[in-house]
């Protein structure tokens, strides 16, 4: 079965490269939903469902736990320097990613939380491991 393109109008593609744009500039703070909202300024809520649903299955973003965005690139980033980390030392805690990232608690489980959803990561009590398909060079 083919996949389904949406196709936006051209307010909605403006607002898509803008927030797409902040994404990579809020770097591994990732888009708050306030700054979403506000970067929505303009579309209905229908609108703005739709060009949500576009960006997130093109691939543009990636949505977080707690409603933030964050770009793929930036999340690259993050899984090569929790990679890295991990494949130093065996492990990864919130305090050691915190200073790794350079970002608050309430915005990193979100992030760690999407990486163990990816299998990327797993949880084990205090602290993370790679997940047991992940490589790390």
């Amino acid at each position: 079965m083919a996949e389904q393109r949406i196709h936006l109008n051209k307010k909605q593609k403006k607002t898509m490269y803008k927030l797409i744009n902040e994404c990579k500039e809020s770097g591994f703070r990732s888009l708050s939903r306030s700054k979403i909202r506000k970067g929505c300024k303009g579309l209905s809520e229908q609108e703005r469902r739709y060009l949500f649903k576009s960006m997130i299955s093109e691939k543009k973003v990636i949505k977080l736990s707690d409603g933030r965005l964050i770009h793929p690139d930036i999340m690259n980033e993050v899984k090569d320097l929790v990679g890295e980390h991990i494949h130093r030392t065996g492990r990864i805690t919130i305090a050691e990613c915190k200073d790794l990232l350079g970002v608050g608690r309430d915005v990193l489980i979100p992030i760690l939380e999407y990486l163990d959803r990816i299998n990327f990561t797993i949880r084990r009590g205090d602290h993370r491991v790679m997940h047991s398909e992940q490589k790390v060079s």
